[in-house]
């Protein structure tokens, strides 16, 4: 049950609107439809409808085509027991169905029970609370740009005024809630990600170095036949890009084949598609930060290789 605010949204069918507090009226679709849980709901379906309804959905059983049909006069006078939070009362009266309407536009709500103010302020008499100013209104925008709207209202009237209306968004604090918890998850991360780099800039290092070592004859030939210490240096230098670009295509790999196993797991569970991406344009900035981390890493030893001298390096074997 909700509500009924305005008349606007919807065209009478049959009867009246409300007007009283122990008036109500049926709100269905466009196409005059109303679900059939809600009408057994509401009392206005027999259950066994519903049962077979549901039995032959659990059972793949072809379900017959057409609706279950309600005229008018079994809704309209329609009377129902009214009671606050499935409490009742000694002074507790009756509601009843006055008309019914449909909704004018497509996406406008429809399926409900819907009722006037004055049966709010009937029920808070009857419960014995106050009906004066409510704790608290619950709105209910329909797309971003009306929740915007409603939020640039009440900002523009709270302008200068020293009792201010205070407003919570529920799905702004709830989307803060998952950026800030995707962002600690990312921090970590990205922590990992700078341990295992510099680990691994290290580990380049040290594996350009040794063969260096390993290989000092070789660079006192190269001296010795008239290579430049550019040269030398552009050995190594080439050495740590083929490194790099084979680790980098290992990873890219790797990675990719993960993306493909989680779209594929988390489509068959949950039925979203393409959840984690990998483009072409990602893989090409990895492979180019591989290189570049394997050509920095290998820096320092390519240069101490280009410094060393020729009769020295021949003389080490």
């Amino acid at each position: 049950m909700k509500e009924f605010i305005s008349e606007t949204p919807y065209e009478i069918l049959s009867g009246s609107f409300p007007k009283s507090a122990n008036e109500l009226v049926l709100v269905v679709d466009g196409d005059k439809k109303f679900k059939l849980s809600n009408a057994y709901t509401l009392n206005l379906a027999d259950r066994t409808k519903l049962d077979t309804f549901i039995y032959n959905i659990n059972h793949n059983i072809e379900l017959v085509s057409g609706n279950v049909g309600f005229s008018y006069d079994d809704i309209i006078g329609k009377s129902y027991r009214v009671s606050l939070n499935g409490e009742s009362y000694d002074d507790a009266f009756e509601a009843k169905i006055v008309g019914v309407v449909k909704a004018k536009k497509a996406d406008d709500e429809s399926g409900f029970l819907a009722y006037t103010h004055g049966l709010i302020e009937k029920i808070l008499q009857a419960s014995g609370k106050d009906n004066g100013t409510p704790e608290k209104i619950s709105l209910y925008p329909k797309t971003e740009d009306k929740k915007k709207e409603v939020i640039a209202f009440l900002d523009k009237y709270n302008e200068g005024k020293e009792e201010k209306i205070y407003y919570q968004d529920a799905t702004a604090e709830i989307i803060k809630t998952i950026k800030t918890a995707v962002n600690l998850i990312s921090y970590v991360l990205i922590a990992f990600v700078a341990i295992s780099l510099i680990v691994s800039s290290i580990m380049i290092g040290i594996i350009t170095y040794i063969s260096v070592l390993e290989r000092t004859k070789e660079i006192g030939i190269l001296r010795a036949i008239g290579a430049s210490k550019r040269d030398v240096v552009r050995v190594f230098r080439a050495e740590t890009i083929i490194e790099g670009l084979v680790a980098g295509l290992i990873g890219v790999i790797v990675a990719y084949s993960l993306c493909l196993s989680v779209n594929t797991i988390v489509s068959a569970l949950a039925k979203i598609d393409n959840i984690t991406q990998f483009s072409i344009v990602q893989a090409i900035i990895l492979i180019l930060i591989s290189i570049g981390l394997t050509v920095f890493a290998g820096a320092i030893p390519a240069s101490r290789a280009s410094k060393k001298d020729p009769v020295e390096a021949l003389r080490s074997e």
